[in-house]
């Protein structure tokens, strides 16, 4: 939270936008989705194709 508050140019003790805290808090949910995701399609593809090596 306080890296988000420097990189918004507050300071840390400067109250954040309680909007601005929930789209990150929302968008850090999205990105770990996403990247399960990711990588459960990796995974199968790498067992797919080590089960046709054998």
């Amino acid at each position: 939270m306080i890296l988000l508050n420097l990189m918004l140019g507050n300071g840390p003790n400067t109250p954040i936008d309680p909007y601005i805290a929930q789209r990150s808090k929302i968008g850090q949910i999205e990105s770990t989705k996403i990247s399960e995701f990711i990588l459960l399609r990796t995974s199968k593809h790498i067992t797919s194709l080590y089960v046709n090596l054998l």
